[in-house]
């Protein structure tokens, strides 16, 4: 069931065509497979201080690379700054919840309807404190699922969730409650 359910979400995750999905499926199974290599051979864990920075080194190169070299992803970039810019002139937000807001920035020719990026649609619609306060509340999550939890695959998780965040509009304010219920079954339900 297991191996079934992970190939059917590889198949949906290269249906949706969205670059952030398919980065945050990679990085949270590269991660699992860490993990488990961790658990199964010992000589791994004893020297995981010398590994570490070896794979935090790699994973920033990676994304680097990435971001410069990937049009989808350069282009996302470049949204996030022109954003940030609209952010600064409006901290006060628009107003409009959920409905379509062109604007214009000074990196994209086109215009843009969002961010694509969790945080920052909510500070250009709400304000700049919803946006932050949206932000402390996964990083106090974050924080206390990894004391609870502290492991490689919750760090792959939670930097898969981050990724999906950040890479494209996708937790509206609707849809919370149902994924702050999956967090606390992933990390703080007692197992039975």
């Amino acid at each position: 069931t297991y191996s079934l359910s992970q190939a059917l979400l590889v198949v949906l995750l290269f249906l949706t065509k969205a670059p952030g999905a398919i980065l945050a499926g990679c990085l949270l199974w590269a991660f699992v497979l860490f993990h488990y290599v961790i658990k199964r051979f010992p000589m791994i864990k004893e020297n995981l201080l010398y590994i570490l920075p070896l794979l935090i080194v790699v994973l920033g190169f990676l994304f680097f690379l990435v971001f410069s070299k990937n049009e989808v992803l350069h282009e996302r970039f470049l949204m996030w700054k022109g954003s940030w810019e609209v952010i600064r002139d409006t901290p006060q937000g628009w107003g409009t919840t959920f409905g379509v807001s062109p604007y214009e920035t000074n990196y994209l020719p086109a215009g843009l309807v969002h961010a694509h990026n969790t945080f920052l649609v909510h500070m250009q619609r709400h304000s700049n404190a919803v946006g932050i306060i949206y932000f402390l509340l996964f990083a106090v999550v974050i924080v206390f699922s990894a004391l609870r939890k502290p492991n490689f695959k919750t760090f792959g998780i939670w930097l898969a969730v981050l990724l999906m965040l950040c890479m494209d509009f996708t937790l509206q304010t609707l849809n919370l409650p149902l994924v702050l219920f999956m967090i606390y079954c992933i990390f703080f339900r007692e197992k039975e």
